[in-house]
């Protein structure tokens, strides 16, 4: 008899199949789908704001200092990013895109819009804003966003998952 999977499988499910297929999508620019998200982020929040420090990155993520470190260092590697210290904090490693990360912009951006477009694909508008709403609904359950009207008392490093 098959049972059906419970929510939290079918999601841990989705997650892997897309970290599975981001992973290939970026492979000929030699990143894995983490560090193409990063190099995303790190495109319009310098843009906003200037350079981000590893602070920022870590809170942002949501992971440890130590992790943070160890992507951008590798990402450092692949020449997408150089690292300087922030000349306000001597503590601080501020994230600076190279010129290679420029020229993938446009292409990683692409490759984003498409993931999402086929996600989605058959959904009406309105069932997508209603997904979303529910998926918010999930990460707040979670905890892992803070629930609406509750602001990041870490505004740097924004407050999206």
């Amino acid at each position: 008899m098959d049972r059906e999977l419970p929510l939290g499988a079918k999601i841990k499910c989705l997650s892997g199949r897309l970290d599975q297929q981001m992973n290939e999508m970026f492979r000929q620019w030699q990143l894995t789908a983490a560090q193409a998200q990063i190099l995303f982020y790190l495109y319009h929040r310098q843009q906003e704001a200037g350079p981000v420090n590893i602070r920022a990155l870590s809170r942002w993520l949501r992971q440890s200092h130590v992790t943070v470190l160890g992507v951008i260092d590798r990402m450092e590697q692949k020449g997408f990013v150089r690292t300087e210290t922030d000349p306000k904090d001597k503590r601080s490693r501020c994230i600076l895109l190279t010129d290679r990360a420029h020229q993938a912009k446009a292409d990683i951006g692409a490759r984003f819009r498409a993931a999402n477009e086929a996600l989605v694909r058959g959904f009406t508008p309105e069932e997508q804003t209603q997904l979303n709403r529910m998926m918010d609904r999930l990460l707040e359950n979670a905890g892992a966003l803070q629930p609406a009207g509750q602001a990041d008392t870490h505004t740097e490093g924004g407050t999206t998952c």
